[in-house]
C-alpha cells in the first residue's frame, strides 16, 4: 500500500513469527508497536523541528539470544535516552499600556534561566502596533546570545478601522460621516437630524475659514 510517495506496511505483516526482531526507521518519535515479536521505532537521536521539542530521543539496545531447540530466538531491547538538542518556545504578550515592551520580553527570556543555553529557541511576540517602534531589537538578541539558535516572530495586532456604510471612516468627509451616524443612530427623529447636520455644517465651515 502507498500513501502518497510513502510505501506503507500494515502491522500484520511485518509482525510475524518468524522475526526475531524488527526494527523500523524514518519515524522520528521512538515507539513500541508490538511486543511479540518486537516491533520497534527506535526514533531520531536528534530533535529536528518544534513539533518534536517535547519527544523524548535516545537509543535502543537490542539483544537476541541463541536459539535453542526448535523454538524462536529471545529478543531483549531497552530504551537509552540521549540528551538531545533542546527546542524552546517564548511566547510574550505585550499590552497597549506597556510603557516599555523590551524589557518585559527580557523578563521573559530570563525567567527561562539555563533553558535558553544551547536550545533552538523560537520568540513569539503579539503586539500593539502602536508601541512596535519601541523595541531595542539588539538588547534582545543579546539576551538570546547563548542560544544555539534564535528566531523572533512579531504578531502585530492591528485595530479594525471603523466603516460607515461599507466605507472607511477615512474616506469620508466630515459632515458625510456625521450624517452616517445619526441616520445609524435610533430615536433621533429627522428634524432633530436635519437641526444638527446644520449646527455640523456650520462648525466646520468655521473651521475651514478660521473664524
Amino acid at each position: 500500500m502507498v500513501i502518497g510517495q510513502e510505501h506503507v506496511l500494515m502491522l500484520s505483516n511485518v509482525a510475524h513469527p518468524a522475526f526475531d526482531y524488527i526494527a523500523l526507521g524514518h519515524i522520528h518519535r521512538h515507539q513500541v508497536l508490538n511486543e511479540n515479536p518486537p516491533v520497534v521505532y527506535a526514533g531520531s537521536l536528534e530533535r529536528l523541528d518544534f513539533g518534536e521539542a517535547d519527544d523524548e530521543k535516545g537509543f535502543y539496545l537490542v539483544e537476541i539470544g541463541d536459539k535453542k531447540g526448535a523454538g524462536k530466538r529471545a529478543a531483549s531491547f531497552d530504551f537509552h535516552p540521549v540528551a538531545g538538542r533542546r527546542f524552546l518556545t517564548i511566547g510574550v504578550d505585550i499590552e497597549p499600556a506597556d510603557i516599555d515592551p523590551t524589557a518585559t520580553v527580557l523578563k521573559s527570556i530570563a525567567e527561562k534561566g539555563d533553558e535558553v543555553k544551547d536550545a533552538v529557541v523560537r520568540l513569539s511576540i503579539s503586539l500593539p502596533a502602536e508601541v512596535e517602534g519601541q523595541f531595542r531589537d539588539s538588547d534582545i538578541r543579546s539576551a538570546l546570545g547563548e542560544a544555539h539558535y534564535f528566531t523572533i516572530a512579531r504578531d502585530i495586532r492591528r485595530e479594525a478601522r471603523v466603516r460607515l456604510g461599507g466605507v472607511a471612516a477615512e474616506e469620508i468627509s466630515p459632515l458625510d460621516a456625521l450624517k452616517s451616524y445619526l441616520e445609524s443612530k435610533k430615536g433621533i427623529s429627522p428634524e432633530r437630524a436635519r437641526l444638527l447636520l446644520e449646527y455640523g455644517e456650520r462648525l466646520i465651515q468655521e473651521q475651514k475659514t478660521g473664524s
